[in-house]
């Protein structure tokens, strides 16, 4: 029988328990993407069959002492940010809303990171990352397809199961993997990946998701050395190849992407235009309301879901697009303590790729989304902070 190694775990023979562990990276991703555990919002018949195919492999993993144990611990770990969620419902007015922000950042967490943590365990970490960045090519190749079919160059329309924010969020969380995969292995097949995760950030036209990975990446070249700039000249080189293949048969498209990015240039130069407004003033003036919230309602705060009956903007304005803001404006000074130190907690104990991914999401959710995608960084962090610590034996696996 095959012998599967890792860099955590002692060698373990190959069994059905492995092949499970694999498959359920690419479940994994999904959970991650899709962002609710019971998406009745979107379809009835997808609001059972959804939770169902969930429940079924909970059904099949719980069989193991070890599956129930990460389950329970995962559990207890969230059940702070849970209690802090449920006290701040008691004030909404959007009770719907609310429920909705509970399903993605906690019951969607409690679905996801046990599913991460078992796999690593059976399989090691670092074959999980390598097998999460193998699901993001496959995504990626399915994305070209679809958008190649429905416009490729058309920001509006779908990056086949997300928009561009939460796809460019997916993309720069395998491209910061790449580094962390050849760091380790000295591979360059990952370099070239990374380009090209890289490329697909900047296919969003998403500025949040590109600042967020060259803030992260530029960490992993604090310790310089000739391969890395090699590799970085490379990326030059194929990003430059690139510009002058879309400058030819995409009409107007770098010109849009570019005027959509260099607004970052003029947030740096303090020179914002008109043009910014509904890009990066009104995100301006949301933290600021926010703010304003959060100082008339400093204790508890307004409620789960509540901003928007307080912002005095647009009702199509649900929520500040700063996750940071919206924690404070919504659940105040107590939900915000109890949420914050449970996230420090994990991120103490995560080891470095696991920290370095919470950072960037959380840069990213400081320009985009709301609340409800605190289950990507809290997942990640339940991942690296626990997978290590949970030894598969021999007789485990065999048991399995």
């Amino acid at each position: 029988m095959a012998i599967i190694t890792s860099r955590y775990e002692r060698p373990l023979y190959a069994t059905s328990s492995q092949k499970l562990a694999i498959g359920l990276v690419p479940v994994s991703y999904v959970l991650l993407a899709s962002g609710s555990i019971s998406p009745f919002f979107i379809n009835v018949t997808l609001g059972i069959i959804f939770p169902t195919f969930i429940l079924t492999i909970f059904a099949v993993l719980f069989r193991s002492q070890i599956f129930r144990y990460i389950l329970v611990k995962s559990t207890l770990h969230l059940f702070p940010i849970l209690t802090a969620l449920l006290i701040a419902t008691f004030q909404t007015q959007d009770l719907f809303y609310a429920y909705y922000k509970i399903d993605g950042a906690i019951l969607a967490t409690i679905s996801v990171a046990p599913l991460m943590i078992y796999s690593a365990n059976i399989i090691g970490v670092q074959a999980f990352v390598k097998f999460f960045i193998f699901t993001c090519v496959i995504v990626l190749v399915f994305t070209i397809i679809y958008k190649l079919h429905f416009g490729f160059w058309d920001r509006s329309v779908r990056f086949f199961i997300n928009g561009p924010i939460i796809f460019g969020w997916m993309m720069s969380i395998a491209a910061l993997m790449c580094l962390y995969m050849n760091k380790n292995s000295g591979s360059f097949v990952y370099v070239f990946l990374f380009i090209i995760f890289l490329s697909s950030v900047l296919w969003t036209a998403s500025k949040g998701p590109l600042i967020a990975l060259i803030i992260s990446s530029s960490l992993f070249f604090i310790r310089i050395n000739l391969r890395v700039v090699s590799s970085i000249l490379f990326i030059f080189a194929f990003m430059t190849i690139t510009y002058n293949i879309i400058e030819t048969i995409g009409e107007g498209v770098v010109e849009n992407t570019l005027s959509r990015l260099s607004v970052i240039g003029r947030i740096i130069d303090n020179n914002l235009e008109d043009g910014d407004f509904g890009s990066v003033i009104i995100r301006m003036e949301m933290i600021s309301i926010s703010m304003s919230v959060f100082l008339d309602n400093p204790l508890f705060g307004v409620g789960l879901g509540n901003w928007s009956f307080y912002s005095g903007l647009d009702s199509n304005m649900l929520y500040p697009h700063n996750v940071v803001m919206e924690i404070l404006a919504e659940t105040g000074i107590f939900g915000a303590i109890i949420i914050f130190s449970s996230f420090l907690y994990l991120w103490i104990r995560a080891e470095s790729l696991g920290k370095l991914l919470a950072a960037m999401l959380l840069m990213e959710m400081s320009a985009s989304g709301d609340m409800s995608y605190f289950r990507i960084p809290l997942s990640f962090l339940l991942l690296f902070a626990y997978s290590q610590h949970y030894r598969v034996t021999r007789d485990f696996v065999s048991s399995t």
